[in-house]
């Protein structure tokens, strides 16, 4: 009797728990490529999940985020990047962002920490705002909150699986609901972008000390 109402009374406190979580919300669907969201409790502004499988090597993948003047093309929004740190396990970068008339352009640094799982052939990028050590200017709003990452396990046959997770709160006013209704739409155009640039021969056959380990 005593451990039946143990199991009921944990069905209801973690069950509450588990279903007061949001549930992502699948956006898109081309067969290669999945985009979900769901809603967050510290800001209003949704988390995308990207998932998809490409051909290509783990290195050549890493070559093309390593590419950092590419980034304005590969990533909607971007105006510039000067990289502060690029070390074999992270890198930072100071990002500028365009953003439409009349909402005040936004810059801020992101940390891309990684690890690399040898077994699962597996690449973590974790990302994050890290604001400490900058001075903000006063002809943008800094991001000071963000967080996602970069899941990358490489498959037995030629391909990798990609998995891209984020979430951004970019300050200021921005109508939040014409925000959430584009989310994944700009990530998806990277992902497209990404599955050309990886196969190009100029990212092929990169050496990282992060995974020779």
């Amino acid at each position: 009797m005593k451990l039946r109402l143990f199991i009921l009374l944990a069905v209801l406190l973690f069950g509450s728990n588990l279903f007061g979580q949001e549930e992502w919300t699948l956006r898109k669907n081309e067969g290669w490529i999945k985009a979900y969201t769901k809603k967050n409790d510290w800001t209003k502004f949704d988390t995308y999940r990207i998932e998809a499988q490409m051909e290509g090597e783990i290195s050549a993948l890493l070559a093309v985020f390593k590419d950092f003047d590419i980034y304005p093309e590969l990533f909607d929004g971007i105006d510039e990047v000067a990289t502060y740190v690029d070390e074999p396990n992270k890198y930072v970068n100071y990002i500028t962002v365009n953003t439409p008339f009349p909402v005040k352009d936004r810059d801020g640094i992101y940390l891309n920490d990684m690890t690399y799982d040898e077994e699962k052939k597996l690449l973590s990028i974790d990302v994050s705002c890290v604001n400490e050590d900058y001075k903000p200017s006063k002809k943008y709003i800094q991001i000071a909150q963000c967080q996602g990452f970069w899941k990358i396990t490489q498959l037995p046959n030629g391909y990798i699986d990609v998995a891209h997770q984020f979430v951004l709160d970019p300050g200021g006013f921005v109508p939040a609901f014409i925000i959430n209704l584009q989310t994944v739409k700009n990530p998806i155009k990277t992902f497209k972008l990404l599955r050309e640039l990886i196969v190009l021969p100029k990212y092929q056959n990169k050496q990282f000390e992060i995974l020779s380990k």
